[in-house]
């Protein structure tokens, strides 16, 4: 029966995994390519930048979630489970249903800390993210 539980816990836990794997993408992909104006005038001819990596890693995350293909062990390392995963999880969407750039980019950044222990490859991803909050002129509303 614990067996039973956990493993629905952990079923849980992937599926709001991905639905933070995929809202980091989005509102990524929303602020270099919608938002520009946000940058300070001298960064903007240099986003999006290396788009297609970011693009690449954050789907290769979904894909491993989904095929059960990472260590549990790290998850819950991380804190990526239960109640600090769905804290994790309103955190986020409060800061992007708010349009708060800043701090929806510093929560990203929180986040992808963590799961960059599980997938090692999401570095990258929080570099990308670090560039873009530099380069971030003013702390705008966006939709």
């Amino acid at each position: 029966m614990a067996d039973n539980t956990l493993a629905a816990q952990r079923e849980h836990d992937k599926r709001v995994l991905i639905t933070i794997v995929t809202d980091i993408g989005n509102q990524l992909r929303i602020i270099v390519f919608e938002q520009k104006e946000l940058f300070r005038t001298e960064f903007r001819p240099y986003f999006p930048g290396p788009w297609e990596d970011v693009e690449t890693r954050l789907p290769q995350a979904v894909t491993e979630l989904e095929k059960d293909n990472f260590y549990w062990e790290y998850v819950e390392g991380a804190g990526l489970v239960r109640d600090s995963l769905q804290f994790e999880r309103n955190i986020l969407t409060e800061a992007i249903k708010e349009g708060v750039v800043a701090r929806t980019l510093k929560i990203i950044n929180s986040i992808l800390g963590s799961l960059s222990g599980v997938f090692p490859f999401l570095e990258a991803v929080k570099e990308y993210k670090e560039h873009v909050e530099a380069a971030n002129a003013v702390q705008n509303r966006w939709k």
